[in-house]
């Protein structure tokens, strides 16, 4: 039982958060409380949580020795000498052949999304995580898989623009982690990632402003093209007429514009960003300013 315990926690379920980028398709399209379109999701999503696991522990077998010099990464079953590499290298395999059918059972055009992401997450590991650059693309690529997979598995078309920011928002987080983890480790950067030895300071900050501008006007493109939503009438008479068909989803911005910035925060003043589940689950600003931003999306698509 020691054992499962400890691939369960290699499997990182903190982490699993990001596969909530599946349900993103049939949330922006208002169709997440229909239940023939949510529960294939759910169970997309399950998946997902198997593979990425899966692909955790691969991770965490190849960089077990590095990690016991990170400050935050040390104590990871492997690193720390409570899971036997050999025993999680079993467990990988296991793990990515049932996943992976299952998504195969699930959905025809499901498993070929999930192939792909387990292909090239494992080549991620495997190679191009010491690929300057590639790394981090290759990192936000598997964020896009994920919201492919979840439209896929629920038959749910998807803005392009929707995409297009998933893409800018994804390269955001990866190279601010890596931003943030060479603050952290300094000196010792290479020792545990061999690319932060490679991208100087300035390169990641002027790579950080870009994808922060891709981010933020990709998302304010999404909401003006995508805010087909018309007041009830039971409000429309209190309002003037050019208000009933105002492009609400718009009104989300100067919150989107809030938790960017206070990410930005993080990246350069705290810990935190080197993790970005974590940065959400500490940081009260930021879990706050998520927290209103779906609760206004969730009104604006759903009760009006």
């Amino acid at each position: 039982m020691k054992t499962l315990y400890y691939i369960f926690l290699s499997m990182r379920p903190k982490q699993w958060i990001k596969n909530l980028s599946l349900f993103v398709a049939i949330f922006f399209a208002g169709n997440l409380l229909l239940d023939f379109k949510l529960f294939p999701v759910i169970k997309g999503f399950l998946i997902f949580c198997l593979l990425s696991g899966a692909i955790y522990i691969l991770n965490d077998y190849k960089d077990r020795k590095k990690d016991q010099l990170h400050p935050g990464k040390k104590d990871r079953p492997m690193a720390s000498g409570n899971l036997n590499p050999r025993v999680a290298l079993v467990a990988y395999f296991i793990i990515s052949v049932v996943s992976l059918t299952l998504a195969y059972l699930l959905s025809e055009y499901f498993f070929i999304i999930s192939l792909l992401y387990f292909i090239t997450l494992t080549a991620y590991s495997l190679y191009f995580r010491n690929v300057i650059i590639l790394d981090g693309m290759i990192v936000a690529i598997g964020f896009v898989l994920r919201v492919w997979a979840g439209a896929f598995v629920a038959a749910e078309p998807i803005s392009a623009w929707l995409i297009i920011c998933t893409i800018a928002t994804a390269l955001l987080i990866s190279f601010g982690r890596r931003r943030c983890e060479l603050t952290i480790l300094k000196t010792n950067a290479s020792e545990h990632r061999h690319t932060l030895s490679l991208y100087p300071e300035k390169f990641l900050d002027v790579i950080i402003t870009a994808a922060t501008s891709f981010t933020l006007i990709s998302y304010a493109m999404f909401t003006f093209f995508n805010s087909n939503v018309s007041l009830p009438s039971m409000f429309s008479h209190y309002l003037p007429e050019y208000w009933i068909n105002l492009k609400w989803l718009m009104m989300t911005i100067p919150v989107v514009i809030y938790g960017v910035f206070r990410y930005l925060y993080l990246i350069y003043e705290k810990d935190t960003a080197a993790s970005p589940e974590q940065a959400i689950y500490t940081d009260l600003p930021l879990f706050l300013s998520l927290s209103l931003w779906l609760s206004m999306l969730f009104v604006i698509i759903y009760m009006l």
